[in-house]
């Protein structure tokens, strides 16, 4: 609610928690770290900033936050959580873009209009820049993901590698290996300092070689290149 204080002049933002009427309606505005039961008198509608019982976060459910069961008669409309939800009487309203590679993607993203004369509300989806996770095993799937990547240069891409390959891909692409032999798994993330994923690569792989002695053959090799 602080990153909202500059917009007062325009805008009602509520620091504290203040119930107020809107079309004949009681609307409670229960910002982040309030507890409900000390403002909550039955109001028509609650604007929140908390968790909500049994909402999906991440790949978990919330075992904790408020239990909207327990107010029937009461609306909840969230906006704590970042996954775009719509509960039996409470509206998750979800972060407004796309945050990381770690969104759900086929969620769309957009804003929502109430009616407070009909009680219900309309999803109004608009575009947002996207992370897209994309995974090669092979040249044909690497070339595939290459063109894909280079064509697009509205979305954000994460190309996973799962076999050894130098990347010639022209976009700014976030570009992870996830190594598989016989004896060895590991995940490798390739940075702007090639000498870093170098030394990542060697301190991950299981060769019985001496790791810092190889290491130092590899970087002088690479700074006479």
């Amino acid at each position: 609610q602080y990153s909202l204080k500059p917009f007062k002049a325009i805008m009602s933002v509520y620091l504290k928690p203040k119930t107020v009427t809107l079309d004949g309606k009681s609307f409670l505005f229960l910002p982040f770290g309030f507890n409900l039961e000390d403002y909550y008198t039955t109001q028509d509608y609650v604007i929140c900033h908390a968790e909500i019982k049994n909402a999906k976060y991440g790949n978990k459910i919330c075992e904790d936050g408020i239990n909207i069961s327990k107010y029937p008669n009461t609306f909840f409309i969230n906006g704590h959580l970042h996954l775009r939800q719509e509960m039996e009487n409470c509206l998750i309203v979800g972060s407004p873009i796309y945050k990381d590679f770690g969104d759900n993607i086929n969620v769309e993203k957009g804003f929502y209009v109430l009616d407070t004369n009909k009680n219900k509300y309309e999803f109004i989806p608009y575009k947002s820049p996207k992370y897209i996770t994309i995974k090669a095993n092979n040249d044909k799937e690497y070339l595939s993901a290459k063109a894909l990547i280079e064509e697009d240069t509205y979305n954000y891409y994460r190309l996973e590698l799962t076999y050894n390959k130098m990347v010639d891909i022209t976009n700014n692409v976030d570009i992870k290996y996830n190594i598989k032999t016989d004896d060895n798994n590991f995940d490798l993330k390739l940075t702007t300092d090639i000498n870093s994923t170098i030394n990542d690569y060697i301190n991950k792989s299981n060769t019985e070689l001496n790791k810092d002695k190889l290491k130092s053959i590899v970087n002088k090799y690479m700074k006479e290149i």
